[in-house]
């Protein structure tokens, strides 16, 4: 399993779909190489049918708008995209779209 981040050059101020083909695109666009950032887990020794619950902890982010695309090596796991905001008063959970 693959975590990026992208931080995004963009306020968090809004909401944005980014299950939206468009919208995501052009997100993308607002993203930098320079400012990204990939961490992976590996899961050894289980079957394909099972489920495997475990977790990533990011490090501390700067305050701004990021992008996160959560891949998968099993190529029938849809892979999520989420908008993630960190600034002060943002609640994580609650600006995750």
């Amino acid at each position: 399993m693959k975590v990026k981040l992208s931080r995004l050059d963009i306020t968090a101020d809004n909401e944005y779909d980014v299950q939206d083909d468009k919208t995501y695109k052009w997100l993308k666009t607002k993203t930098s190489e320079l400012h990204e950032k990939e961490y992976s887990r590996q899961f050894y020794g289980h079957p394909d049918y099972e489920e495997v619950k475990d977790s990533i902890l990011l490090p501390a982010l700067p305050i701004g708008a990021y992008l996160m695309e959560v891949t998968a090596d099993n190529p029938c796991d849809a892979s999520p995209t989420t908008l993630l905001c960190e600034r002060p008063g943002c609640d994580d959970t609650a600006a995750a779209r």
